[in-house]
């Protein structure tokens, strides 16, 4: 598969990029599937003390996010246009999947409660989380601000400066943790991941491998670091949540899922596949919360409900994309305005022969 390939005529599109996005897409609704389904045990042993494909592919997802970046406000250079489209790309879909999840659920909607949601900040406010992966679209959201701001400063093509950042972020929260306050040092590491995924583009698109290499060893070896004292070191006070050789495992997996994908070779057919997953990855890590919810419903277990869920969560993502997403895609492709060649490489709903899609989302 070539790294940088037409998608359908007239467009761009990173092929093993999309690819990367539908098996991570797999992957997360696969795990909070067999949760429910309690296929690794009543307690989840297995997810927690060995591998977590969930996780995983969160780290997937954020090494595409780091790759993809660059390539939507570098190439259209205009940060207005890059904050509206991410602004259309996320918050459509996320505002129907917010208020489908509070008509279902109920319970009290407060102020609090809104701007904790509309700000991906549930976790944080000790609020009710009526999108389950939000916690995701904050770290997203960090990211894109400091890139932005990079962009805005004329630093961000400055490799050391952005690894030499994350590695200060990453050795206060080892000293705090060391310290006894609890970091959040897997969310840290997160957030320095799309750095590992910004260096990846630079190195295959831009010929930058030199440029790129130390910066990347230096912030790979930071992002270990605080995995190790996060989760191998410090106990905290008997709350870890996953040992340190599930946290090592699955984040090894999410690398190698990502950069395997540059050097895989698929059969046609398959390709084809993962890349369509790819496209709706979105709509599959929002909505397949719905198909669980409705798989219980009906009384499936075991694997027939893991079977079950992943079989409806495609085409009701493929609904959700083609009716909400693509017309927030073509509005920011429209607005502002921008170059008229550049409204004619817009995507169509599924199944139809585009003329060409738009920037893949970042957004998980």
């Amino acid at each position: 598969m070539a790294i940088k390939e037409p998608a359908r005529a007239g467009a761009t599109r990173y092929g093993n990029i999309d690819i990367v996005r539908g098996i991570a897409a797999l992957m997360v609704a696969f795990q909070h599937a067999s949760e429910r389904a309690g296929i690794f045990g009543a307690d989840q042993h297995f997810l927690i003390a060995w591998f977590n494909p969930g996780q995983a592919a969160v780290i997937a997802f954020f090494l595409v996010s780091g790759f993809v970046i660059p390539l939507s406000l570098e190439k259209g250079r205009s940060l207005k246009r890059f904050a509206t489209s991410r602004i259309l790309r996320i918050y459509p879909l996320y505002l129907v999947t917010f208020v489908a999840s509070y008509l279902i659920v109920g319970g009290k909607l407060d102020v609090r409660t809104i701007v904790a949601q509309l700000g991906f900040a549930s976790a944080y406010l000790h609020t009710t989380n009526y999108v389950g992966n939000s916690w995701t679209l904050s770290i997203e959201a960090i990211w894109y601000v400091l890139f932005a701001g990079l962009f805005f400063i004329g630093r961000n093509r400055s490799a050391w400066l952005l690894a030499g950042l994350f590695a200060v972020v990453i050795g206060a929260g080892i000293a705090l943790t060391l310290a006894g306050h609890r970091a959040p040092m897997g969310r840290v590491g997160m957030l320095a991941t799309c750095g590992i995924g910004l260096f990846a583009y630079r190195a295959t698109s831009e010929e930058a491998r030199r440029m790129v290499l130390a910066p990347a060893v230096l912030l790979i070896g930071a992002i270990v670091a605080g995995l190790v004292i996060g989760f191998g070191v410090v106990d905290y006070h008997g709350k870890v949540e996953f040992t340190l050789r599930a946290v090592l495992l699955s984040w090894a997996v999410g690398y190698l899922v990502f950069f395997g994908s540059f050097l895989l070779r698929l059969p046609t057919a398959l390709e084809v596949v993962l890349r369509k997953l790819g496209e709706i990855s979105y709509s599959v890590y929002l909505v397949h919360t719905f198909a669980l919810w409705g798989m219980s419903a009906v009384g499936l277990t075991g694997w027939t409900y893991i079977v079950a869920v992943m079989l409806v969560s495609v085409p009701l993502a493929m609904v959700t994309y083609t009716w909400i997403e693509l017309p927030a895609i073509r509005l920011s492709h429209r607005w502002p305005k921008r170059d008229p060649q550049a409204i004619r490489h817009e995507p169509t709903a599924l199944g139809v022969e585009a003329t060409g899609p738009a920037l893949p989302p970042s957004a998980t």
